[in-house]
């Protein structure tokens, strides 16, 4: 049995031989005890994306997100890939959620882009221009107002 942490949740993970018996592939329950079941016999990468799924269901219930399946289902697909396609990123990323697993602080780095100290001065990040007061048009496509 596989127990997954959400926030201060932990979330087990069984199989139940009715979802396979249902036609369903898994589910998230969050009453009485929140915990995610998944069909029996899956292959190693529909069991992985089953559970990812249901995590995500999780996650939206445990922080009051309030997705939809079609949102939970691109999350699913996009985060998936998005992991896959940047491997190097991928293993950075993880190696700084786990500090403790670092024998080498320079394993952080990312090789590919050198440091410039002059970058990110400004504390509200990379994306600054998105937030909609620094914009000089805040219309939209539309004409439509966004304040």
């Amino acid at each position: 049995m596989e127990t997954l942490k959400v926030g201060a949740f932990e979330i087990v993970v069984q199989e139940e031989e009715r979802l396979f018996v249902d036609e369903q592939l898994g589910e998230f329950i969050e009453f009485p005890e929140p915990r995610i079941a998944i069909a029996p016999r899956l292959p190693d990468l529909a069991r992985h994306s089953v559970i990812f799924h249901e995590a995500l269901h999780a996650i939206s219930a445990a922080y009051g997100l309030g997705l939809k399946e079609r949102q939970i289902r691109v999350l699913e697909q996009t985060i998936g890939s998005f992991l896959k396609d940047n491997p190097p990123f991928t293993t950075r990323y993880l190696k700084a959620l786990r500090p403790q697993d670092l024998k080498d602080p320079q394993d952080l780095k990312d090789p590919q882009v050198p440091e410039d100290p002059q970058v990110h001065k400004d504390t509200r990040g990379p994306f600054k221009a998105l937030r909609p007061q620094d914009l000089k048009d805040t219309r939209g496509p539309y004409g439509l107002s966004g304040t």
